[in-house]
C-alpha cells in the first residue's frame, strides 16, 4: 500500500509543474533567465492544490492511483481547475481563418469593378481590331 502526506504530494505537483512548464519553453525556444520567472509562471498555472488533494487522497484510499513503468506515482489532476485557456488561445485558429476569408471576400469584391472594366476594354480593342481588318 502506498502512504504519502499532503506535503510530499504538493512538492511532487509543484515539482511537476515546473518540469512540465520548462519543457513547454523550450519546445517554443524560449530560454529561462531566471528561476524566479518560471516560479512565477508555475504559481500561475498550479491548479487548486487543496481539492488536488482531496481528489488524490480519495484515489489513493481506493486505490484507483496508477504508477508508472518506475514504480512512480502518476499524478492526474484536473486541468479545469486552472485559471483555464482564454478565448483567444481557444478560437485563435478559427478567427484568423475567418478574418482571411472575410478579407477573401473584400478582395473579390473590390476587384470586380476592375475586372469588368479591363474586360470591357479588351473587347473594344478586339471589336476594333475586327472592324480594321
Amino acid at each position: 500500500k502506498v502512504q504519502i502526506t499532503k506535503e510530499v504530494f504538493m512538492n511532487h505537483l509543484k515539482e511537476g509543474y515546473r518540469r512540465h512548464v520548462k519543457e513547454q519553453r523550450e519546445q517554443a525556444g524560449h530560454q529561462m533567465d531566471e528561476e524566479e520567472e518560471d516560479n512565477n509562471e508555475v504559481g500561475k498555472r498550479l491548479p487548486n492544490l487543496e481539492q488536488a488533494w482531496a481528489e488524490f487522497s480519495a484515489k489513493l484510499q481506493q486505490g484507483d492511483v496508477k504508477t508508472d513503468e518506475n514504480g512512480q506515482l502518476i499524478y492526474e489532476v484536473n486541468a479545469g481547475d486552472g485559471p483555464g485557456i482564454s478565448f483567444w488561445d481557444r478560437y485563435k485558429t478559427h478567427l484568423l481563418i475567418l478574418l482571411n476569408l472575410a478579407l477573401l471576400l473584400c478582395m473579390q469584391y473590390a476587384k470586380k469593378g476592375e475586372r469588368a472594366a479591363k474586360m470591357a476594354k479588351l473587347k473594344e480593342a478586339k471589336d476594333k481590331q475586327d472592324k480594321e481588318k
